[in-house]
This record gives C-alpha cells, structure tokens and sequence, in this order.
C-alpha cells in the first residue's frame, strides 16, 4: 500500500538547498526587504555559481550579482 508520508520523507531527504546560512543572510541583507531585489538578486548569484560548476552558492556570488544588477 502506498503510504505517502515516506514519500514525502523521501523527497524531502532529496531537497538540497543551494544557499547556506552566511549567502542567505547576505542575500536578505543587500535585498533590505524589497523582495523583487532579492528575487532578482537569488537568480543571478544562481546563474554565477552554475556558470561556475558550483552546487551551492557563496557570498562571493552574491557580491557579483549585486555589481552586475546595480552597478
């Protein structure tokens, strides 16, 4: 019998976030509450770390991202 709470464990085990602690405090405090800057600002630090081959972004993704939205 399906049981969909393993399931759900089992996906949930799967999820990797590719922030960690320090990149989402950056990324929260250069965004200052606006969320379509943080938004904005999230998808490019992704488009730099994957350009890059990396899984999980860093601050120094974050900060090329800021320079290259507000220059």
């Amino acid at each position: 019998m399906f049981d969909g709470d393993d399931a759900n464990r089992r996906w949930l085990d799967d999820v990797r976030v590719p922030f960690d602690d320090r990149t989402l405090d950056a990324l929260f405090e250069i965004g200052r509450g606006n969320l379509r800057a943080t938004d904005d600002l999230a998808l490019k630090s992704l488009d730099y770390a994957a350009a890059a081959g990396h899984a999980t972004v860093s601050v120094q993704h974050i900060v090329a991202a800021r320079k290259d939205l507000w220059p």
